[in-house]
């Protein structure tokens, strides 16, 4: 049986892939709202992951990506109205 955690961390590191190796072909540009999304989630899903294997340094780590892709997209939302 599958563990959460593992799903979790998973689905995490593949968001976070994504929306670099989107941005990184050229396809999704950092100042694409989906772009600080992606980062956001696939970060804080680490984060979470890294928590419940007591990883803490990762998980600070992951908070801080993630909290950064939030004002990023705050920033890309507030300068599109």
């Amino acid at each position: 049986m599958i563990k959460l955690q593992l799903i979790i961390g998973t689905t995490g590191l593949v968001v976070l892939l994504m929306a670099f190796s989107l941005n990184a072909v050229g396809i999704l540009k950092t100042t694409s709202p989906f772009y600080s999304i992606f980062n956001s989630i696939g970060a804080f899903l680490l984060a979470l992951y890294a928590l419940s294997i007591r990883s803490y340094i990762f998980t600070v780590l992951n908070i801080i990506w993630g909290l950064v892709g939030v004002i990023k997209l705050i920033s890309i939302l507030k300068n599109k109205h």
